[in-house]
C-alpha cells in the first residue's frame, strides 16, 4: 500500500515546500528592462557638476518606469556601475553620426528606476553599424 502525502510526513513537507516555492515565484513581479528602437544619437548633454549624460535619439521615446520628466530624452546615473561605459558608447555613437552619418544606437531603459533628474534611466547601450 502506498503512503499518501498526508500520511507520510516527508512527502507532506516536500509538497508544502514546493507549494510555497511556486507561490513565491508566481508572486514576484516581472520587471524586465525595455529596449528602444534603433536610432541615431542626435543630442548629448552634460553638466551641473554631475557625472551623467543626457541623450536624445531619433527613435520614439519610451518610458517603462513612468518617470516624471517626459519627452526630454534619456539619462545615465552617476551611481550606476556601468555609467562610464554607457557614456563612452553614447559619445562614440554621437561622434560617428556627426562624422559619417552612421552609428545607430539601441538603449536599454530601466523599467523600475528613473535617473536622478527624473528622466528614463539608461542601463545598457548597443551600438550598430
Amino acid at each position: 500500500m502506498k503512503a499518501s502525502a498526508l500520511t507520510n510526513p516527508c512527502r507532506l513537507l516536500v509538497a508544502t515546500l514546493f507549494t510555497v516555492l511556486v507561490a513565491t515565484i508566481v508572486s514576484i513581479p516581472a520587471h524586465a528592462e525595455q529596449g528602444t528602437d534603433s536610432g541615431y544619437v542626435t543630442l548629448t548633454e552634460t553638466g551641473w557638476g554631475a557625472d551623467m549624460v543626457r541623450v536624445g535619439t531619433t527613435a520614439p521615446q519610451i518610458d517603462p518606469a513612468n518617470c516624471p520628466v517626459k519627452n526630454y530624452g534619456y539619462q545615465t546615473s552617476p551611481s550606476d556601475p556601468g555609467n562610464h561605459a554607457y557614456q563612452a558608447a553614447l559619445l562614440e555613437a554621437y561622434r560617428t553620426y556627426l562624422i559619417w552619418g552612421t552609428g545607430r544606437v539601441q538603449l536599454v531603459i530601466s523599467s523600475t528606476k528613473c535617473s536622478p533628474a527624473g528622466l528614463p534611466l539608461i542601463v545598457g547601450v548597443t551600438l550598430h553599424r
